[in-house]
């Protein structure tokens, strides 16, 4: 695996959002959605998406050079582990993901009931009634379309950061179990076996041996077993 594979992922997809966000800003599509919302909730939704998008950067970065730090000199356990409390320490982001949603549905809620508090029955029978009728109808119906759908778009943004930032920690641990492992090969063995070794006069002291070994160890204690006289 390439060197900060993480970090150009993150930049590729996150410059092509950008991109595609300046361009509905542009075009007009994007501002609509903060101003026909009088309940502000898009604004706590924005607010929400930047603090888990700025977040999951900053474990992005963190990620990547320790990936690539545990690669390039292994893994060294009693140094690692304020690091490594610190690296396990992603799972409220993909929460975030969730509460964007939950807001997007509040919003819906909240729009909803807007447009149905706003209706005065006894108005109706005028022309002015029915008119402000139908326009609290389209303020209601506005802020729950526009919170929904920001909702959704900065969930699914969201998500996807998460998802590259925890496949890289999969990496990351995986390197991590590997390097130590190669070291210490009897480290973390559910099948480890004891290999009698002999050493000096005659003395017979068991050794622990892991992985594809532990098959050959196997062997072979079968085999002493067997030309014992």
């Amino acid at each position: 695996m390439f060197s900060n594979l993480l970090l150009y992922r993150f930049i590729v997809f996150n410059c092509l959002m950008l991109a595609v966000t300046a361009a509905l800003g542009w075009s007009g599509y994007f501002v609509p959605l903060f101003e026909g919302d009088s309940s502000r909730l898009t604004l706590v939704i924005t607010a929400l998406f930047l603090v888990g998008w700025l977040w999951s950067w900053r474990k992005a970065v963190r990620v990547s050079l320790d990936l690539n730090d545990v690669k390039r000199r292994g893994a060294r356990p009693a140094c690692e582990a304020q690091r490594d409390k610190e690296l396990a320490k992603t799972e409220w982001l993909g929460t975030v993901s969730e509460w964007l949603v939950a807001l997007g549905l509040l919003g819906t809620v909240v729009g909803f009931s807007m447009a149905l508090t706003g209706v005065d029955q006894g108005g109706l029978s005028s022309a002015g009634g029915v008119q402000s009728a139908v326009a609290q109808l389209m303020l209601g119906m506005r802020v729950a379309l526009n919170t929904t759908l920001l909702g959704a778009a900065f969930a699914l943004w969201h998500e996807v950061n998460v998802r590259m930032l925890k496949t890289a920690l999969a990496v990351y641990w995986a390197e991590r179990v590997a390097a130590w492992q190669t070291g210490r090969p009897w480290v973390a063995s559910e099948n480890a076996v004891m290999v009698p070794i002999e050493r000096g006069s005659g003395n017979v002291t068991p050794a622990p041996v892991n992985g594809v070994a532990a098959t050959r160890a196997a062997k072979t204690a079968a085999k002493l077993e067997r030309v014992k006289p």
